[in-house]
């Protein structure tokens, strides 16, 4: 993963992030999710939308930093590097909103666009972009996650699953015009499908 330009990002910054996305191995929420999330940020940062390049960066940088199935606290345990790791690696960034921001993907179908301030609604929505790619990567994901949580019954975690994606229907997907315009419609498709089996 190269650097994006005109950021100050310190050697060995991909290296750090690609072992903690290792550890544990992970099906999904592994370096390839990464991956996919920071070419969102870079979308984003296309259009020149973002109004902190470094934080909103280091934020998704982090968000999965660590990650254990089912932990309650894997985005609280993420949130807590931020300090250390911008220092260490990115000296642009505001260590406290990363953290923030961090905090906040843990309240994923549980927020409106009301609830947040438009920096924070893109964070989400590159982290949430999943949901919006082609079918076919939709279904790889879906199969990813239910691996990470393989060690939960059939039923019990299809009834979870269902709750989770029944909820994300209620509302908007996405919570920024960006995003929303971009993969929404998609997105809907995706979860109703998923819905289906």
């Amino acid at each position: 993963m190269h650097a994006p330009l005109n950021l100050d990002l310190r050697d060995g910054w991909w290296r750090d992030l690609s072992a903690r996305y290792a550890d544990p191995p992970r099906a999904y929420h592994g370096v390839r999710h990464l991956e996919e999330v920071l070419l969102r940020w870079g979308q984003v940062d296309a259009v020149a939308l973002w109004q902190d390049r470094a934080s909103s960066f280091a934020a998704l940088c982090l968000h999965d930093a660590v990650y254990v199935a089912g932990a309650p606290d894997n985005e609280a345990n993420s949130a807590e590097l931020a300090e250390s790791w911008c220092a260490r690696f990115c000296p642009d960034a505001k260590p406290s909103l990363v953290a923030q921001w961090v905090l906040l993907t843990a309240q994923h179908g549980k927020l409106d666009a009301k609830d947040l301030d438009p920096q924070a609604a893109l964070v989400l929505d590159c982290d949430m972009a999943i949901l919006g790619e082609s079918p076919r990567r939709f279904a790889l994901y879906e199969r990813q996650i239910r691996q990470e949580y393989r060690e939960v019954p059939e039923l019990l975690y299809l009834s979870g699953r269902r709750s989770f994606l029944q909820g994300l229907l209620k509302r908007p997907i996405y919570h920024s015009t960006f995003f929303s315009r971009l993969l929404e419609a998609r997105a809907r498709i995706n979860v109703q499908e998923a819905l289906k089996h």
